[in-house]
C-alpha cells in the first residue's frame, strides 16, 4: 500500500510548497532543515519534510569534516556542516544549565541557514532553487577517504550522509554575487 500523508502533514507540505513557490515576491522562501540525529536507524528518505524538494536537508560533521555517525543519512541530504564538538563557550552557566550537548545536525542546519542568508544579502534576486544549486555546487568534498562517495549522473561527488559535501560559505557567497538567473 502506498505511503499516505496524514491530513496534518499534507497541510504542512502544501504550506511548504506555497512558501517555496510564492514567497519573496515569487522567488520563494528558502527552507533549511536538519537531517535529524537518528543515525542509521532513521533514514531521511522516509521523512516527508526532509525528502521534500523544497527543503535543504543538512547533515552534521565533526570539526574535521568527518560525517557524524548519528546524523541521519539519505539521498535527500544536500550538504553538511560542522555540528559536533564545535561549540566553545566561556559561560559556565551555559554548561550548568544542561544545554551543553552535542547539537548535531540541528546546529549544522543553523550554520547553513546563515550561509543562505549571506547569499541572499549578496544577491536578493536568487530564487530558492538558485540557493540550493549554489550550495550544492560550491560544497567541498569532505572526508574523501570515506568509501561512501560516488559520482552522480551530472558528474558531481555525492554521499549518502554528507550530501554534495561540506558547505563553503565563501564560495557560496562569491557565486551568489555574480549569479545570473
Amino acid at each position: 500500500k502506498p505511503y499516505q500523508l496524514t491530513s496534518y502533514a499534507a497541510e504542512q507540505m502544501s504550506g511548504l510548497q506555497d512558501s517555496s513557490l510564492l514567497g519573496r515576491g515569487g522567488l520563494g522562501c528558502v527552507h533549511v532543515k536538519s537531517a535529524d540525529n537518528g543515525g542509521n536507524a532513521f533514514n531521511g528518505n522516509y521523512n516527508e519534510f526532509n525528502n521534500s524538494r523544497f527543503v535543504i536537508s543538512v547533515g552534521a560533521t565533526d570539526n574535521k569534516g568527518v560525517g557524524w555517525s548519528r546524523s541521519s543519512p539519505g539521498s535527500n541530504v544536500r550538504v553538511n556542516a560542522p555540528g559536533v564538538s564545535v561549540l566553545t563557550t566561556h559561560d559556565l552557566s551555559f554548561f550548568e544549565s544542561g544545554y551543553a550537548t552535542n547539537s548535531g545536525s540541528s546546529f549544522s542546519s543553523a550554520l547553513v541557514s546563515g550561509v543562505a542568508a549571506l547569499m541572499l544579502q549578496a544577491n536578493p534576486g536568487l530564487s530558492w532553487r538558485d540557493v540550493q544549486y549554489i550550495l550544492m555546487t560550491t560544497a567541498e568534498k569532505n572526508d574523501p577517504g570515506n568509501s561512501g562517495w560516488a559520482i552522480n549522473g551530472a558528474g558531481h561527488d555525492i554521499h549518502y550522509r554528507n550530501g554534495f559535501g561540506r558547505v563553503d560559505a565563501a564560495a557560496a557567497v562569491n557565486a551568489a554575487e555574480t549569479w545570473v538567473n
